[in-house]
């Protein structure tokens, strides 16, 4: 009976002591790798919303089988034909996020992806090894997306 206490208070004491890591709305800040490791984008604060833009592309130019061979990519895919000249590096692919303290979560942001030229609502959370998760939705109640996970980049 001892023992099945002492099991049952430890279960407890494990539980409060995992509960109680509370992630900080600037634990976002910094630069992170993108999904397969394409590119980086720095997240940064500005008057209390969080964005980011791209600062680093592992191909920065076209292959020699593109129309494009030998150019910086920009953003050719962007259905407003004057905001396709723009390049790649410094385009700023996600803005609007605040933090929720209750939820451990970047929300209410958004996320423009340039393969697609498409922009979708966004959530952002770090899971417990410091990934971060970032979900693109189609509606405003994030059901129906897909999530990619980040990793954290050296400075």
């Amino acid at each position: 009976m001892k023992k099945r206490i002492l099991v049952c208070l430890g279960i407890f004491l494990l539980g409060i002591a995992g509960s109680a890591y509370s992630a900080s709305g600037d634990d976002v800040l910094g630069l992170w790798y993108t999904e397969e490791n394409e590119s980086k984008v720095e997240i940064v604060r500005n008057n209390g919303e969080y964005l980011g833009k791209i600062v680093w592309l592992d191909e920065a130019v076209y292959p020699a089988d593109d129309p494009d061979a030998g150019k910086a990519k920009y953003d050719r895919n962007n259905p407003d034909e004057e905001l396709r000249i723009r390049p790649l590096l410094g385009l700023q692919i996600v803005w609007g996020f605040t933090y929720d303290n209750k939820d451990n979560k970047w929300v209410k942001g958004r996320i423009y992806d340039p393969e697609s030229g498409k922009t979708y609502n966004c959530t952002m959370w770090l899971d417990e090894v410091g990934n971060l998760h970032v979900k693109g939705s189609l509606d405003k109640w994030g059901v129906v997306g897909r999530t990619t996970v980040w990793t954290r980049a050296e400075e």
